[in-house]
């Protein structure tokens, strides 16, 4: 059993600053430019923005997870990551949609963007796990989020000396819950950054008279990392629930209110899904049928022409 240092701080820092890291790299090599280009700094900004209504969002539910034992007494103590992941996003996609729209509307200048929000969606899918796994690091080495007490296998580990944790059950192993969070998480962001289009070729529908291509009704799986991080790290956060042993707020009775959370989000992006799968069936129904009318009018077409022609000889 051993002790670790007090360095939160970095962690977070780290998180923190490999979002932006990414962000700049990434998209600058994307675009071929060896500086920063004035979307850069827009969106940067959005994201500065979208970061500390993250966090403001997440000490509001942290507090309305733990009404009921405060004796339904609102106030700011303490954060949950949910209200980051959820605030966060929810908070860049509504002020990226406002840049598009003063630009758009008014030819403000200054919002101008071009890339797509799903590219930058794709972005965060893959480096707000990484962000993520480096605070639950943090989490770990302060001993905050922790797991229910181990002393029965190896991963039981001795809380820092002094610090609330160890105030609370002394020299007692504790069950690194962070470390598992944090590995799950690494494995999301590796997903989501390796991952490869399943089809390289456009999707198509083949008709005696022609063939539709309809890619734009079916993006790859690597068009919705953001997605595979919402759903996957509500799965990890629902099993890794039953191994916490730290107070987060007893709102919803058994489960604890990220579990709660968890399954909204699963439905949530379960029903999406299933609506753009029916609206991609659709859309392609729709096109066949459009093919076989357009199909029925020429042969019609085509009929008449040639009675006219035999009433003309």
């Amino acid at each position: 059993m051993i002790t670790f240092p007090n360095i939160y701080g970095i962690f977070a820092a780290f998180g923190i600053a490999s979002v932006f890291l990414f962000f700049v790299i990434i998209f600058e090599i994307k675009r071929g430019k060896g500086r920063p280009t004035h979307e850069t700094v827009v969106v940067v900004f959005i994201l500065l923005i979208s970061i500390g209504f993250g966090v403001l969002f997440s000490a509001i539910l942290d507090a309305i997870f733990k009404l009921p034992d405060r004796n339904f007494v609102f106030y700011l103590q303490g954060i949950t990551w949910y209200g980051m992941m959820i605030g966060g996003t929810s908070t860049f996609v509504a002020l990226y949609k406002l840049a598009i729209f003063l630009h758009k509307k008014y030819k403000v200048k200054i919002f101008r963007i071009e890339t797509p929000l799903r590219e930058y969606l794709n972005f965060l899918g893959f480096a707000m796990p990484l962000g993520h796994a480096a605070g639950r690091l943090g989490c770990f080495f302060v001993g905050c989020c922790y797991g229910t007490v181990d002393t029965s296998s190896v991963f039981g580990i001795l809380p820092q000396y002094g610090a609330a944790l160890w105030h609370r059950y002394g020299e007692v192993a504790i069950f690194p819950i962070q470390l598992f969070e944090a590995f799950g998480l690494l494995c999301i962001f590796a997903f989501n950054f390796f991952i490869k289009p399943f089809k390289k070729e456009p999707h198509e529908f083949r008709h005696p008279n022609a063939i539709i291509r309809y890619d734009k009704f079916a993006n790859g799986v690597q068009n919705h990392r953001m997605g595979i991080y919402f759903v996957g790290y509500a799965v990890l956060r629902f099993i890794l629930e039953f191994f916490r042993d730290d107070f987060r707020g007893g709102l919803f009775g058994y489960l604890s209110p990220a579990q709660f959370v968890s399954i909204l989000i699963v439905v949530f992006f379960g029903g999406l899904y299933s609506a753009h799968y029916l609206w991609q069936k659709k859309a392609v129904s729709n096109e066949c049928n459009s093919i076989l009318e357009k199909e029925i009018e020429l042969k019609e077409t085509n009929k008449e022409n040639e009675a006219n022609e035999k009433s003309d000889e």
